[in-house]
């Protein structure tokens, strides 16, 4: 009678297909795991850029002018678009500020915060 050792080669291929398409969908989890991790750092940047353009605002002694403007700035090795509004919010002496950060190079916004301060 034959006695058989080891693998035949269809079962040979269908181990090699199962390990690929295992190997195929770790492969994509890491690179999905790592993107998120990059989306997760740029918010924490464009968080910190806002909050220090803010604070930069609200150390200002002088009377900020009502205007919207967007300027490109550098932080952490990066371009960013910001854009800055101060607005009249209807009270006498109190405007609002409001900072929303995006890449430059994708227009969709990572972080957007407001804040109220009072003119002398």
């Amino acid at each position: 009678m034959y006695a058989s050792r080891g693998f035949s080669l269809i079962e040979a291929i269908v181990a090699l297909a199962i390990m690929s398409m295992v190997a195929a969908g770790a492969l994509g989890i890491v690179s999905q795991g790592s993107r998120f991790s990059a989306d997760t750092e740029d918010r924490l940047h464009a968080r910190i850029l806002a909050e220090n353009i803010l604070v930069e605002r609200l150390a200002q002694r002088a009377p900020l002018p009502f205007r919207e403007e967007a300027q490109e700035r550098a932080f952490a090795g990066r371009a960013w678009s910001c854009r800055e509004a101060v607005i009249d919010i209807g009270v006498d002496g109190v405007v609002r500020i409001e900072v929303s950060i995006s890449r430059l190079d994708d227009p969709q916004t990572l972080v957007s915060l407001s804040t109220l301060k009072r003119q002398s």
